[in-house]
């Protein structure tokens, strides 16, 4: 999670220029920074990417009751009517949501530097007295607040900032001296600082661990690179050897999770097993995951074996669905739904088994409550798209034809209108999934399927086809699309291509389209 902050210039009084971090660093180092205010029981941001935040960007409950309200602006200059503005975000929502919130404190972060500014800083004094009418202390985090803060906490200023601003912040790590103690209290003293430095790891692992969490709704919503930085920062040793067991074993199942999105099985495999070692998982689920890509949803049922946890029954039912055990997979939703009906993947799962029983309607019911909880979820865009695409085709097709984007006739896709906006819909949400991950081919095949589907996309098809025929040096799937919906490109270097396979001995899939 290091930022892009220019390094320290040479007046030390300065603060980090905090408007050139990512704008969601940012948020997550203000909220870590609530964590250690006075009484505040956890930290955590307020409010999905996209969604509605009704003016909060993070909550922090306090222990005596009432919470920490707190909003993130990264700008580098502020005004008068911008404090006003960014206040009002929030009090607009205050009748309807908040004021049952028992919000004792708002804080509003920002990195513009003119905070002190004679404007500013009366306006400031209006909101106070705004907010002090409703019973809430008001402050604002200038980039001096927000330095003064980070300073005592070093593994914060490393991970945010770079070891240069570090440095700067929180000033350089100096080794105790040896010094003599008196007979008898050298045990005392080793005990005490034994006992700080174990308090120290903990909470330093207990932000790590929350941290993780957050990162793992990054990669569910696509945002790899985020992910990936943060793993990279963490697995730096100095701050790697400031983690307990659970931390690293942590950070690696989310490493190996991260390499199982790139398509590395060899990686994720070496990951998983140094995470085991350290820490063995209460269910082996990322080593089924790891099974499922080498061997298959039959090698992964076998390595999964039996699970209790929600998690681990989620993972069944996908699984039993994919290798066609519809039985087994609604036993074990059966069970899900005992456990917890609202759970966002559980009801990704009920739509997932219906879908596989050829029920798309019942199908993309569910997948709309899921949408609703999860709407940057990647598997939720995909199954979103795959649930209102067999709601457009002709009942005569099985789930074989939506559960995979496997090619077929244009004669079996309806075109009346409520089925074309579904296609639609469907479109949209490929579209954001290809935006996230611009490099994964399945999303690519996926939204061709769905681009030559819709009666008025036939150019937008070809031009995907072609650019797709290239980049996946003429994938069989992508040829089928092009000839079963006749687009117009040029095929003739994929026939020189998949001839070539052939002679050497290529596989079914490919001799079929060849033939075709």
């Amino acid at each position: 999670m290091t930022s892009d902050l220019d390094p320290p210039g040479i007046n030390p009084t300065l603060p980090p220029d905090f408007h050139n971090m990512g704008e969601y660093d940012f948020q997550r180092l203000v909220t870590d920074l609530l964590f250690y205010e006075a009484d505040v029981v956890s930290s955590d941001e307020h409010g999905l990417r996209g969604n509605a935040d009704y003016g909060a960007d993070m909550l922090a409950p306090l222990r005596g009751g009432g919470q920490i309200a707190g909003s993130c602006k990264r700008y580098p200059t502020t005004s008068a009517g911008k404090i006003k503005d960014w206040s009002d975000e929030f009090l607009e929502h205050w009748d309807e949501r908040w004021k049952m919130e028992n919000i004792r404190r708002f804080v509003l972060a920002t990195s513009a530097t003119n905070v002190a500014s004679a404007g500013v800083q009366q306006q400031i004094a209006v909101e106070r007295r705004r907010f002090a009418n409703l019973g809430v202390e008001y402050e604002v985090w200038s980039p001096v607040t927000l330095t003064n803060k980070l300073r005592p906490h070093r593994a914060l200023a490393v991970n945010y900032l770079r070891e240069d601003w570090a440095v700067r912040v929180c000033g350089p790590l100096v080794e105790p001296a040896a010094t003599a103690a008196p007979v008898g209290t050298a045990n005392l003293v080793s005990s005490a600082l034994i006992g700080q430095l174990a308090a120290l790891q903990e909470r330093l692992s207990s932000q790590a661990l929350e941290a993780a969490e957050r990162a793992q709704e990054d990669l569910r919503a696509g945002r790899t690179a985020l992910v990936r930085s943060f793993v990279e920062d963490q697995r730096r040793e100095e701050n790697w050897s400031q983690l307990d067991e659970r931390a690293r074993s942590r950070l690696l199942r989310l490493a190996a999770s991260l390499a199982l999105r790139d398509q590395d099985i060899d990686c994720a495999s070496a990951l998983s097993a140094e995470a085991d070692a350290i820490a063995v998982q209460e269910e082996p689920r990322l080593a089924a995951h790891v099974a499922l890509e080498r061997a298959g949803p039959a090698a992964a049922l076998s390595v999964l074996g039996e699970v209790e946890t929600l998690a681990g029954l989620q993972l069944r039912v996908a699984l039993k669905t994919m290798s066609g055990d519809m039985e087994g997979a609604r036993l074990d939703l059966a069970a899900l739904l005992a456990k917890d009906s609202a759970d966002t993947e559980t009801i990704r799962m009920e739509a997932l088994v219906a879908l596989a029983s050829g029920e798309p309607s019942t199908a993309l019911g569910h997948m709309r409550r899921v949408e609703a909880l999860a709407p940057d979820w990647t598997a939720v865009l995909q199954l979103g798209a795959m649930a209102r695409y067999a709601c457009a085709l002709s009942p005569a097709l099985g789930p074989e034809f939506y559960l995979s984007p496997n090619a077929f006739d244009i004669a079996f896709v309806r075109e009346d209108a409520e089925s074309q906006a579904l296609l639609g819909e469907a479109l949209t949400l490929l579209d954001r999934l290809v935006d996230a991950e611009p490099f994964t081919m399945h999303h690519r095949v996926w939204r061709l399927a769905v681009l030559s589907s819709r009666l008025d996309e036939r150019t937008r098809a070809s031009e995907e086809a072609a650019d797709l025929l290239v980049r996946s040096d003429h994938d069989p799937a992508v040829v089928a699309w092009c000839l079963m919906r006749g687009l117009d490109v040029d095929l003739a270097p994929s026939e020189a291509s998949l001839t070539a396979r052939y002679r050497a001995g290529g596989d079914a899939t490919a001799v079929r389209v060849l033939a075709l």
